[in-house]
């Protein structure tokens, strides 16, 4: 249930709001569920306590998101959900490689997605 929360959250706070006027923002804040307004409530208490830097982060995040088709949005929150039912210790080691792997050069991250296409089609039986 966290995780359909979270992605919940997610979409909505993706849905370009930053970018809205006060009146725009009342009538899409009008156009939620009450379910999703007690959501956005509940961690905008969180969102005023983050730093301005984490601010920026996550607003960038949510404007590319905003950008990908139906079907890319569809595949990350699957992966999100994925990411939130992790144990801790699972999750901790995830967050470390994608930390390395967004440090990677653009070069060196093409490299490795194609290392790992091809060993998941190996294991698949697909050549």
């Amino acid at each position: 249930m966290k995780a359909i929360i979270l992605s919940l959250v997610f979409t909505i706070l993706s849905s370009g709001a930053f970018a809205l006027s006060k009146e725009e923002k009342l009538e899409k804040w009008n156009s939620l569920s009450p379910q999703q307004k007690q959501v956005l409530k509940k961690n905008f208490s969180k969102w005023k306590k983050l730093s301005p830097e984490k601010k920026e982060t996550l607003k960038k995040r949510f404007k590319k998101y905003n950008t990908l088709s139906s079907d890319e949005k569809m595949k990350m929150k699957k992966r999100w959900i994925k990411i939130q039912k992790m144990s801790p210790e699972k999750r901790a080691k995830f967050l470390k490689r994608m930390k390395k792997f967004r440090n990677m050069t653009k070069l060196q991250r093409q490299n490795r997605v194609k290392k790992f296409k091809k060993r998941t089609n190996r294991r698949s039986g697909r050549r």
